[in-house]
């Protein structure tokens, strides 16, 4: 896994979408023409503003390699890709690498409350070792996957970071 350390301002894309619910691919790069040109440094893909969770895994694979087509390496691409199945998270991250992009971020699966920081760790690192090469990025949404009292927040990260390798 590489460390990256990114400046400036990542725009969370929008995944357009047609009147009868199909993504329309043919949006989106204008979209990040826009985005770039107003001066965003990178984007954030299928996150929570682009409706990730709600795609299928085709939809978000194609809107995650058109992401990355319309950005043509000016701007890095950081994909999220978490998803209640760990394994379609794998597959989705092990996606993102192949297609280009420049990091991954993940959240736990949110059915069922997340019991303990060893839970998340172990979780992530599944995601996370389908994209080895890149790097890493936990999406914690409190609401959905952790009530925990975790009092040191880097001592969790830095297991991530190492069980991930």
């Amino acid at each position: 896994m590489t460390t990256a350390r990114y400046k400036g301002i990542f725009a969370a894309t929008l995944t357009p979408m047609k009147a009868n619910g199909d993504v329309a691919l043919d949006h989106i790069g204008p979209q990040i023409e826009r985005l770039i040109e107003r001066g965003v440094t990178g984007l954030y893909v299928c996150g929570s503003t682009g409706e990730g969770v709600s795609l299928t895994n085709a939809e978000r694979k194609a809107a995650t390699t058109e992401s990355i087509r319309a950005a043509a390496g000016r701007v890095p691409v950081l994909v999220q890709v978490g998803h209640n199945s760990l394994a379609e998270a794998a597959e989705l991250a092990a996606h993102a690498a192949a297609s280009g992009a420049a990091g991954i971020s993940a959240t736990c699966p949110s059915y069922f409350k997340i019991g303990t920081v060893q839970v998340v760790v172990d979780s992530m690192k599944i995601v996370a070792v389908a994209a080895r090469d890149l790097p890493f990025y936990y999406y914690c949404v409190h609401q959905h996957s952790v009530k925990l009292s975790i009092p040191k927040r880097d001592e969790t990260h830095s297991q991530l970071a190492r069980k991930s390798r």
